[in-house]
């Protein structure tokens, strides 16, 4: 019997040890699965560096997205992890490709050559790395990466670089954004549009020697017509048919050069700068999109001609089709008759000011 009691006792002190052994064991396995999926330090700052300080803008909002479908059902927004330098998709509302293929919220352009366009009724956000900001495309837009220099996070060889053949963009860049010394570029030939760092008025004589600001700018936006150095401010830019670029001021200053003349553009004004011209002289910024002396004639059953003025740095859209204004806004089109016996058309402006018309044909 006495035995069989010690048998009896060493078997519990082996079992408890045994069960012991097996909780001790699972508790390890679980932190160390907790510890693989806990972000590292890298990860941690990789993860937050795509989600953007907020930024004072007086259109965008900067905050962080969060994945959602919108009420309509075509507009997504999310927010992703960047690894290396590039423009992630953001927001996406309608048709918008890149590279020829659908684009999907989390898509991002790395490389040089690497496009964006939106259809008829799209648009598209794109927020740069390394709390940079933020690029609001409109409809019918173009963009395209250039440069993508640098690494992400704080590095003062940063460069990003993005052409618009067409459309309009929106920016707003952090006012932590470092711009480099002023360097003269030898190829930089064409039209410059230089965005300084500066609020208010500053001092001009020190801006107007900073002719190659824009070449030298850490964000540049690059025309047809020219170069848009950005830093530290929100500003707009459309770009019409023939390349003739508008430049709406929301917030800072900017010193548009061409052709060996160079304005200061303030905030609430905006120029214009048209291939081979220099930059005309900056004038206070409309409230409101307008079409103004305009006349819709019947010229047939299949035609119809329309005249009238925008604003000069304003797009025009007739029945879908971009029609380029002179350098007075004053235009002239012949367009077909739609079934509806309606024209529309819209003005829009480089930063926030647009409008719609719908005109009956008499």
């Amino acid at each position: 019997m006495n035995q069989f009691l010690r048998c009896l006792g060493f078997w519990r002190f082996a079992s408890t040890g045994l069960f012991l052994a097996l909780v001790a064991g699972s508790l390890l396995t679980e932190r160390a699965n907790a510890g693989a999926n806990s972000p590292s330090s890298t990860q941690r700052s990789q993860a937050t560096d795509a989600v953007a300080a907020p930024i004072k803008s007086h259109f965008l909002d900067l905050e962080p997205a969060i994945i959602a479908d919108s009420t309509s059902g075509n507009t997504i927004i999310a927010q992703g992890t960047a690894a290396g330098r590039g423009l992630r998709v953001e927001e996406l509302k309608g048709t918008v490709t890149i590279n020829g293929r659908p684009a999907q919220v989390g898509d991002r352009l790395t490389a040089e050559g690497d496009e964006l366009i939106t259809g008829k009724n799209s648009t598209a956000r794109l927020r740069i790395d390394s709390y940079i900001g933020v690029v609001e495309v409109a409809e019918r837009t173009t963009v395209q990466i250039q440069t993508l220099a640098g690494d992400v996070g704080i590095d003062p060889n940063q460069v990003t670089a993005i052409a618009v053949p067409a459309g309009r963009v929106r920016l707003s860049i952090a006012r932590s954004v470092a711009r480099p010394t002023s360097v003269r570029g030898e190829a930089e030939t064409t039209q410059v549009a230089a965005l300084n760092t500066v609020t208010g008025l500053g001092k001009l004589d020190d801006i107007a020697q900073e002719s190659s600001s824009a070449s030298a700018s850490p964000v540049r936006v690059r025309t047809p017509a020219g170069v848009a150095g950005v830093s530290g401010t929100s500003f707009g830019v459309d770009v019409g048919p023939i390349g003739k670029t508008g430049v709406d001021t929301v917030d800072g200053i900017v010193a548009a050069e061409a052709q060996g003349t160079q304005v200061l553009v303030n905030a609430g004004f905006f120029t214009v700068i048209e291939p081979g011209k220099a930059p005309a002289t900056p004038q206070r910024t409309p409230p409101l999109a307008d079409l103004s002396r305009f006349h819709v004639f019947k010229l047939g059953p299949r035609t119809v001609r329309v005249t009238g003025q925008v604003d000069p740095m304003d797009l025009l859209y007739i029945n879908d089709r971009a029609i380029q204004a002179g350098a007075d806004g004053k235009f002239k089109a012949i367009v077909p008759m739609p079934a509806s016996r309606r024209v529309r058309i819209v003005v829009r402006g480089p930063s926030v000011r647009e409008r719609h018309y719908n005109i009956a044909v008499p």
